[in-house]
């Protein structure tokens, strides 16, 4: 939806994990999305509206059964690529489809913890329709089994949706593992920026290394002045984004953000 106050809401009540434990972040798995945890989270008004646009978007929605004989949403049985898409074939629709695809890929990145990542989100598969009229069952949508030459071919088209999705990934994670702040023990501070950005301040102190990433959930270009929002913060100048390589901050401490981008500023 674009909301991004339920997800600050719960990220900002995580706590440090216990020694020698850490957070596990994913977002899908082959038994597909589990909604579940959402109970209490979010209004059941718009887990009703998620259910809707699973099935809008080919999507199947596994219920259980309740003790009153009543049945809730257990799990949407659909790929998360689809999960986020909006439909059309055009170029620009695509485009945008994989950005926010790979938003949601990179704020599992920027959390406190190991990111994993199920094979399918790797490479961007779509639902798998073909699959499920020939089983029946709804967890067949979202368990492709990829023929290993067609994949190769694929993945060996750079400007194939399957390879974009691919080396993206591939280039994130390469950034990500460089980074000490993104350590599983490094900390991690949630800041309140309004409900269309989503922003996390990872810190490690041995080496030392500030990381804030900073995502866009809507689908238009928002301005950003960190001066305004992250109060006593300074020395923007000296601050690059790791993942364009770029020094993007004005003087003032303002910076824009394209639909779906993520920013993680550190110093140089």
């Amino acid at each position: 939806t674009g909301n991004t106050a339920y997800l600050t809401k719960w990220a900002s009540s995580l706590g440090h994990p216990a020694p020698k434990t850490t957070y596990l972040n994913f977002t899908a798995s082959h038994d597909g999305i589990g909604v579940r945890p959402l109970t209490g989270l979010i209004p059941d008004e718009e887990l009703d509206a998620i259910v809707e646009r699973t099935k809008a978007r080919g999507g199947r929605v596994s219920m259980k059964a309740n003790s009153d004989g009543s049945q809730s949403p257990y799990e949407l049985n659909i790929t998360y690529f689809d999960a986020l898409a909006e439909p059309g074939t055009d170029e620009e629709t695509e485009e945008l489809n994989r950005a926010r695809f790979i938003c949601s890929q990179t704020v599992a990145m920027s959390m406190q913890g190991i990111p994993a990542f199920y094979f399918h989100s790797l490479v961007g598969t779509r639902n798998n329709i073909e699959g499920l009229r020939m089983t029946g069952r709804a967890r067949t949508i979202n368990r492709k089994k990829w023929d290993k030459k067609l994949l190769d071919s694929a993945l060996d088209n750079p400007e194939g949706h399957h390879a974009l999705v691919f080396n993206e990934y591939k280039r994130l994670i390469a950034i990500r593992s460089a980074q000490p702040a993104f350590h599983p023990d490094a900390h991690q501070r949630v800041h309140d920026m309004g409900s269309k950005l989503f922003a996390i301040e990872r810190y490690s102190t041995s080496p030392k290394q500030t990381i804030f990433s900073i995502s866009n959930f809507s689908n238009e270009t928002r301005s950003v002045n960190l001066e305004k929002e992250l109060r006593g913060m300074s020395d923007y100048l000296s601050w690059v984004d790791l993942i364009s390589n770029r020094e993007i901050i004005g003087k003032d401490g303002s910076f824009s953000l394209k639909p779906y981008q993520t920013v993680w500023f550190s110093k140089k």
